[in-house]
């Protein structure tokens, strides 16, 4: 499956509020479907699985205890 975005790590602006607030206007035009889609894109970047399928947590090593008040 090709990816539907590519992330572009040279490009970089710096933006007053104002022009940030005008292009975050661009994303809110978005469905929330495709919005969820570039969400899960850009969390794969972040935890590097790109183009993979998303890592299963671990849940043996979390434990639950009963916190008692001291």
């Amino acid at each position: 499956m090709k990816p539907q975005y590519k992330l572009d790590r040279t490009a970089f602006e710096v933006l007053t509020f104002e022009e940030a607030d005008i292009k975050m206007n661009n994303h809110r035009d978005m469905s929330w479907q495709e919005r969820l889609q570039l969400l899960r894109y850009l969390n794969s970047i972040a935890y590097k699985y790109v183009n993979s399928t998303e890592p299963i947590l671990d849940k043996t090593i979390f434990s639950a205890r009963k916190q008692t008040h001291g």
